[in-house]
């Protein structure tokens, strides 16, 4: 593995192919990134999936809009004999809720 500074930044790399060729794991506590800049936090495979995953609590993914076109999108791109699948195990009326409160 290889820990440099490019353009100021730390940058963590390795080139072994192996599935944890980076992992970052916190065994009593959690991990956090945080990007306080304008340039947000991205997440980019060419080749691989990504999955994000939890387990035994409530979860979320949120926006916070703070200006008029403040857009979260969940799409699925490609002209491809492909599905985008929301799921739940719920077991209530209310498993899946899709709910705009002004408009």
């Amino acid at each position: 593995m290889t820990i440099s500074s490019v353009d100021a930044g730390i940058e963590l790399s390795s080139s072994q192919p192996i599935r944890d060729a980076v992992k970052l794991k916190a065994s009593n506590g959690g991990v956090s990134l945080v990007s306080e800049g304008s340039y947000g936090v991205s997440l980019v495979t060419t080749a691989s999936p990504i999955t994000l995953s939890a387990s035994g609590s409530a979860s979320g993914f949120a926006l916070a809009a703070n200006s008029d076109d403040d857009h979260l999108t969940i799409a699925l791109t490609g002209t491809h004999q492909a599905e985008l699948n929301i799921n739940s195990d719920g077991t209530t009326t209310d498993a899946i809720v899709i709910n705009a409160k002004v408009g």
